[in-house]
């Protein structure tokens, strides 16, 4: 009896796997990315937005780009005055999408990012002239195809078009490899006898064939254009007739599905014409790009045909391999830098984990220790408004501070969403983090924006210059100390500038608290003295540093009587109880 087949994973299955690591190490283009921030399309997003002039791109167009990935595709129509909706259910995806937008209001503002699945219809709002789908099903099982492509045809206009692109054609590596392989052999070349990455293996549970495609597009769009080719020459099969050989050869696969029919020689036109009309990319990447692009005065083709010819030449095949070497140095280059920059961002991940203390983000740790905490913290803190009424001193100090949708204020160790409450109100984008699941609960039930992560943690994998303000409430007292010169330093990085830290700890000038009521919260560790920690502020770098005393005893509880002796003693015993030191980032 034969072994059951091994049940085929779907996509829901390995959204874990799609990381900023990925996106930024093994997914297409990231170099690109990289050095442009976003700005420029690599060779292959290049030849989806050539094929996309099938559908001339025009203000107030309506785009879905599924799978957006980092954002460059969403980005590039943007600019074109397109109106985009743009899908992805990795979160970190999303977040890199953010980050195209860095500086760019006006062209956010066209855009609509959705932290979704492909295949959820509440991600579609329907009407759409364009839908791309590049790079995209091959992540995807075939009933997750059939609900995506069913989600398309309902929502797609008469007259729209469905553009997709897939990589690898399965039969490149199925029947091609072996043979270039062999290939390979013959001449003293090594090819590996997988050449998928890891990340292939792992991601790609779908990989396309031809007739697989076009069979499966035919069940839900009546006119389906199909050829092979790759993003160097995406003419391929359009532009002259497909042996068996050829369509084992070609590493890509490119369709334009849709409820009218589309022309062979409207596609062909647009792919052999370049961009224009859109930023421009980075050198390195323009060069790349125009360097694959078939035409009569770049004949790519015979020009490889060519060099493969003299490398059969043992003398040849040196100098050959040496100049590819050197041409693709710069490559390398930069390539070594942005591991230099990823080994940074990982560092200070692991100092962070180092420095902070176990259960820490307010309070946390054990199941035990969180629901005793939240249950604490509700005792003796006090009712959420009486706390929001607290929070309302802030308020005239957030005036002419740079936070907006792209720079929210942070708030660390934010627990049951106090702040967050009273700053939605009051209209501020704000986030907050914490790692007490209980607390990060009533936080949601009020429509707060928060995070279960370490806030030290969460801090160093920040991109540099991410929000506009940040402050943390009680929280500085429960770090150690070279936790909270971390947080101070980490702070400042990820502030834009002009941006706001605001501290806010118990206050041990006030005799009672530094003598009995800080000691009544066993997680903290020690009292922090004013003038300490505005020192600390102006050291790090922050400007306009200022403190604030906060939060005296009632009168009623002062002691009775008048005199020099008495009002000392109710200063000391009932002065502030809690202090904020606030400093900006420098301009």
């Amino acid at each position: 009896m034969n072994a059951p087949e091994k049940a085929r994973p779907t996509s829901a299955e390995l959204r874990h796997a799609y990381t900023r690591d990925y996106f930024l190490g093994d997914c297409g283009g990231f170099e690109t990315y990289l050095h442009s921030g976003g700005k420029a399309l690599d060779p292959r997003l290049d030849c989806m937005a050539r094929l996309a002039r099938i559908r001339p791109p025009r203000p107030g167009m309506r785009v879905l780009d599924l799978g957006c990935g980092r954002g460059e595709m969403a980005r590039h129509f943007a600019a074109l005055g397109c109106q985009v909706d743009a899908v992805d259910y990795a979160p970190d995806a999303i977040r890199l999408a953010e980050a195209c937008f860095r500086d760019e209001p006006h062209l956010r503002e066209r855009v609509h990012l959705v932290c979704a699945s492909v295949t959820e219809a509440s991600a579609y709002r329907g009407g759409y002239d364009l839908v791309l789908a590049s790079d995209v099903i091959e992540h995807l099982a075939p009933g997750e195809l059939d609900c995506l492509y069913t989600l398309v045809a309902r929502h797609l206009q008469p007259d729209g078009r469905f553009l997709i692109h897939t990589f690898p054609n399965h039969w490149y590596y199925r029947f091609g490899h072996p043979i270039r392989r062999r290939r390979a052999a013959r001449e003293g070349q090594h090819l590996p006898e997988e050449p998928r990455s890891d990340y292939e293996r792992q991601m790609h549970i779908n990989e396309q064939t031809p007739p697989g495609l076009r069979r499966q597009l035919g069940r839900h769009f009546p006119h389906v254009l199909l050829w092979a080719g790759d993003h160097q020459a995406p003419q391929g099969s359009l532009a002259r007739r497909f042996g068996l050989a050829d369509w084992r050869e070609a590493p890509s696969l490119f369709a334009v599905a849709g409820h009218a029919p589309t022309a062979p020689e409207g596609v062909l036109a647009v792919l052999t014409q370049p961009l224009t009309g859109h930023d421009p990319q980075p050198p390195s990447t323009a060069a790349t790009a125009t360097a694959g692009k078939s035409s009569p005065s770049n004949p790519s083709g015979a020009v490889r045909g060519f060099v493969h010819r003299l490398r059969r030449h043992p003398r040849l095949r040196a100098v050959i391999d040496r100049l590819h070497a050197l041409y693709r140095l710069p490559h390398h280059v930069h390539t070594l830098k942005t591991l230099q920059e990823e080994q940074a961002r990982l560092g200070r991940r692991l100092d962070a984990l180092a420095a902070e203390p176990a259960g820490q983000g307010g309070a946390g740790g054990s199941g035990r220790l969180e629901a005793w905490y939240q249950d604490f913290e509700d005792h003796f803190r006090g009712p959420p408004q009486v706390i929001r009424d607290r929070l309302r001193i802030y308020l005239p100090h957030l005036e002419g501070v740079p936070i907006g949708p792209e720079t929210p204020l942070l708030d660390l160790g934010c627990g049951r969403g106090d702040w967050l409450t009273l700053l939605a109100q009051h209209g501020h984008p704000a986030e907050g983090v914490d790692l007490n699941p209980q607390a990060l609960e009533q936080a949601r039930a009020h429509g707060c924006r928060v995070r279960q992560a370490p806030v030290l943690e969460h801090l160093a994998a920040l991109e540099t210059g991410r929000h506009g303000a940040i402050t943390a409430f009680h929280l500085v007292e429960h770090l150690p100390f070279e936790a909270v010169l971390q947080l101070i330093d980490e702070a400042r990085r990820v502030l834009v500038p002009g941006g706001l830290l605001l501290l806010e700890t118990p206050n041990p000038e006030n005799l009672a608290v530094g003598a009995c009521h800080f000691h009544t919260d066993p997680t903290h560790r020690h009292p922090l003295v004013p003038a300490m920690l505005a020192f600390t502020l102006t050291r790090a770098g922050f400007t306009g540093v200022q403190t604030l005393r906060l939060n005296p005893a009632p009168p009623e509880h002062h002691l009775p009587g008048q005199g020099a002796t008495t009002d000392l003693l109710n200063h000391l015993l009932h002065g502030p109880r809690d202090y904020a030191v606030l400093g900006h980032r420098a301009a």
